[in-house]
């Protein structure tokens, strides 16, 4: 403690010598400059067990912390290698499933010929069978359709003949009739 008092006291005996003297020009600069060295020496001699421990604290926290960092980075390492060899075991896999995919695809291309033939065949079958059977229905309602009409006529010959006593349709049977009996 005696030794600070006079390390103060002899500093501030120097520094009144040097104004004195004229040796330091005494200004706002001057001044200025003076009381932050004052400060700094003071904090240095005041504050030196204080700094001592933040700093050695710090120092042990920034210690932890790089330890702590190098050990996830290796980590980081060996997880980035396992992910390596994973991925080279993955190219193994899908060349191996490129060329089951090959084989199967020339497999499938070369049934599918065969099976869209029956399919083609089957459509075929039910539209031959369905334009049959439109034919015998189309073939029945023109006969009806035919039938009726002969009947009308028929009828409205009858009527014209039987009703109305007009020559011409009796004349018609009997040429009708002629032809017939020629045929024979």
């Amino acid at each position: 403690m005696l030794l600070r008092n006079t390390f103060n006291f002899s500093f501030f005996l120097l520094m009144f010598l040097f104004v004195k003297f004229n040796i330091i020009l005494l200004n706002e600069e001057t001044l200025i400059l003076i009381i932050f060295s004052i400060f700094c020496i003071l904090s240095v001699i005041r504050l030196r067990d204080l700094t001592m421990h933040y700093f050695a604290s710090q120092f042990n926290a920034i210690k932890i912390s790089l330890v702590l960092s190098n050990s996830k980075l290796k980590n980081s390492f060996q997880e980035k290698q396992q992910n390596i060899d994973i991925s080279t075991n993955w190219v193994t896999e899908f060349l191996k499933l490129k060329n089951h995919l090959i084989v199967f695809n020339s497999f499938v291309l070369a049934k599918l010929i065969q099976f869209y033939q029956l399919k083609l065949i089957q459509q075929l079958e039910k539209k031959f069978l369905f334009s049959k059977n439109l034919e015998q229905q189309f073939s029945k309602l023109v006969s009806l359709i035919l039938l009726d009409k002969v009947t009308k006529i028929t009828k409205i010959k009858f009527f014209c003949k039987k009703t109305l006593l007009l020559k011409k349709f009796g004349t018609i049977e009997k040429l009708y009739f002629r032809e017939y009996v020629t045929k024979i």
